[in-house]
């Protein structure tokens, strides 16, 4: 899942392509499904093109033609990677074009011709002629059109999708600042319950574990695949439930309290607006050993693995003194786990997390904050989750919601 370029934000279509099918079902069905024809010289075929990016569904494909680096980066949902050019090919080929636009012109269609080819053999050897792929690039131009003329030349119906990838993202911005909104009636996102707390508190597993009941959640830090700056790339973590493509903005949506940044990537200003006005369930952990516990059995591979560890300790000791860095290593060194955890919640987890509420999530009404306490064993338990569901419609249905529950552990 990757993060789109937005001015100086970086936003994630695919932690919004969930927002953005809200967005189709409310806006874009106003727009005309209609599609034009491109002539091309010297022949009589004519391609579809199709104007709508979120009507992927309407075809038997969705077929991104982009580099491989390009698709990983992020592409249109099911979408399927047949690369006309490998990311060596694009820079080659820029280069040569750089020198001479007809050298660099001929070099591409060489390689462009091969490979579909290969497809025609391969990928579409068994497909019947009335074959409807959806075609896109980066702009819908000559990559995508490139396999579209050949394929509708032989018999199939393909289409490109007017605009490309780009015209994907632009409507995914768009629909995350419709639904997100600054301020209400704006945005349509107004059932949102923002789950908050210290790092270690279970905010991410207790998300994962209401997904897996069917509840509404967007995984923020799931969908941009990070787990913190030291914890964030655990090999052996099984995978998240998966997230719907499709909000239901009249039903509640779990959202975890994030900083304005997760890892690399910015939220942008429209759901850091969403996160700050909406209500919070506020986890607090019984003690910091609770925390620690919950931590090394959720990443515990990770912390096994000395030399990883060591690895990332360094990566994150950029950020603070050369004795804390020390202090950090020779307890990883030591085989002290607990005491390394320990150690990276006081001195560096705990201090971001409360400078990020103080600077972007404090919540001023507190009537509008339900404080929860668990501790290592209640986290697990059923519990809990019907405790969170309690203080959810506390928070978006009473007009005055109690201010505190603790959990008792079963």
């Amino acid at each position: 899942l990757a993060w789109l370029q937005f001015g100086r934000c970086r936003v994630t279509t695919a932690a919004l392509a969930t927002v953005c099918r809200v967005y189709s079902r409310y806006q874009l069905n106003r727009c005309s499904t209609f599609s034009y024809n491109i002539k091309h010289n010297n022949n009589n075929s004519s391609i579809q093109t199709e104007p709508n990016p979120l009507n992927w569904a309407a075809y038997d494909e969705v077929i991104d033609v982009r580099t491989p680096s390009e698709f990983a980066d992020d592409h249109l949902p099911g979408a399927v990677n047949l690369p006309l050019l490998g990311d060596g090919d694009r820079a080659a080929i820029g280069k040569t074009f750089a020198r001479s636009p007809f050298d660099g012109r001929r070099l591409g269609a060489s390689v462009i011709s091969q490979k579909i080819g290969e497809l025609l053999g391969t990928h579409f050897a068994d497909k019947s002629v009335d074959f409807r792929p959806l075609i896109y690039c980066w702009r819908g131009g000559q990559r995508s059109h490139s396999l579209a003329i050949v394929l509708s030349q032989i018999g199939y119906q393909p289409t490109v999708l007017a605009g490309g990838y780009r015209a994907y993202r632009r409507v995914i911005v768009k629909a995350l600042n419709d639904l997100a909104g600054v301020e209400p009636p704006v945005g349509r996102l107004k059932r949102a319950v923002v789950l908050a707390g210290l790092t270690g508190s279970g905010k991410t597993y207790l998300l994962e574990r209401l997904a897996r009941q069917g509840e509404q959640v967007v995984d923020l830090e799931s969908l941009a695949n990070h787990r913190g700056s030291l914890l964030g790339s655990d090999p052996n973590r099984p995978d998240q439930p998966s997230q719907k493509s499709q909000l239901d903005a009249d039903k509640p949506v779990w959202l975890e309290c994030e900083s304005v940044r997760i890892g690399y990537r910015s939220l942008p200003q429209s759901l850091v607006a969403t996160l700050a006005r909406s209500p919070r369930i506020l986890l607090e952990a019984e003690s910091a050993d609770d925390r620690v516990k919950h931590l090394i059995e959720q990443y515990g591979s990770l912390v096994e693995r000395t030399e990883l560890l060591i690895e990332r300790l360094n990566l994150l000791g950029r950020h603070h003194s050369k004795s804390t860095q020390a202090n950090w290593l020779a307890a990883a060194a030591a085989g002290d786990i607990p005491k390394l955890v320990h150690l990276l919640l006081a001195d560096h987890y705990d201090p971001l997390y409360r400078h990020s509420r103080r600077r972007y999530f404090l919540e001023t009404d507190s009537r509008r904050v339900i404080r929860l306490a668990l501790n290592c064993n209640t986290i697990h338990s059923d519990e809990i989750l019907v405790q969170l569901k309690q203080a959810r419609d506390s928070l978006l249905f009473d007009s005055e919601p109690s201010g505190r529950v603790a959990v008792n552990c079963i």
